[in-house]
């Protein structure tokens, strides 16, 4: 018998993927809420948010996310997940452009910096303000 079943549980408690109907909106994490949300629409350009793991640094993620997808004739906003320190620049630039909506990226870092910016542009001449979420980022090794 599952633990599932031992305790009438009609799904499993402890998953390692985020889920955010179980966030637990602490102080903290309130807090943290207010200051990404302030610097998203002051737009800040680049905020870090640090935390030890196991934190909800993740979740917290998730959770703005889903607040910005909910509007989204305010914001063009996507998450980028870094799951392995192997990242090249080039990577890293090509599934910002895919996720902010470029069609085709370019195949150098010129060429993807320029479709990004010109991006970024018609994001905001329709009103929006573009968010990428980048969670994992301390796996990104190289200064590029």
């Amino acid at each position: 018998m599952s633990y599932e079943q031992f305790y009438g549980l009609k799904e499993q408690p402890f998953s390692n993927a985020p889920d955010s109907r179980y966030f637990f909106e602490s102080e903290q994490h309130a807090e943290a809420m207010v200051r990404l949300m302030h610097a998203i629409d002051t737009m800040k350009g680049l905020t870090i948010m640090l935390g030890d793991s196991g934190t909800g640094k993740t979740l917290l993620a998730w959770k703005i996310l889903e607040k910005l997808s909910n509007e989204p004739a305010k914001y063009e906003a996507a998450m980028l997940v870094i799951i392995h320190s192997e990242v090249t620049p080039d990577w890293f630039l090509r599934r910002i452009a895919t996720h902010l909506g470029v069609d085709k990226p370019g195949d150098d870092k010129k060429a993807l910096l320029t479709q990004i910016f010109e991006q970024l542009n018609l994001i905001h001449e329709q009103g929006k303000k573009a968010v990428v979420l980048v969670d994992e980022a301390n796996m990104l090794q190289s200064k590029e």
